[in-house]
C-alpha cells in the first residue's frame, strides 16, 4: 500500500500550492489505476493514515517565474 503526502511548497508565489494540491491529486488518480497497488485516499488526515502505509511519497514543489521544480522520494 502507498500514500501520497502533501508535497511542500517552497515558493512565496500563492499559486504554488493551488498546482502543488492539483499535482498530488493527479499523482494519485494515476498510482490508483496500477491494480496491483493500493492507494491511501485523500484526507486531511492523511499523515495519520500514512503510518499504516508500506511506503510513502513525498515531496516539494517550488516556483521561479516560469519555471517549476518537483522533486518526489518514495520513502
Amino acid at each position: 500500500s502507498l500514500a501520497v503526502l502533501a508535497f511542500d511548497v517552497i515558493s512565496a508565489d500563492p499559486e504554488a500550492r493551488f498546482f502543488a494540491d492539483g499535482f498530488r491529486e493527479d499523482l494519485i488518480t494515476a498510482l490508483a489505476k496500477i491494480d496491483t497497488l493500493a492507494v491511501a485516499s485523500r484526507s486531511p488526515a492523511l499523515r495519520e493514515q500514512a503510518f499504516g502505509n508500506r511506503y510513502l511519497i513525498g515531496g516539494s514543489v517550488r516556483t521561479a517565474g516560469k519555471h517549476i521544480r518537483i522533486t518526489a522520494q518514495l520513502i
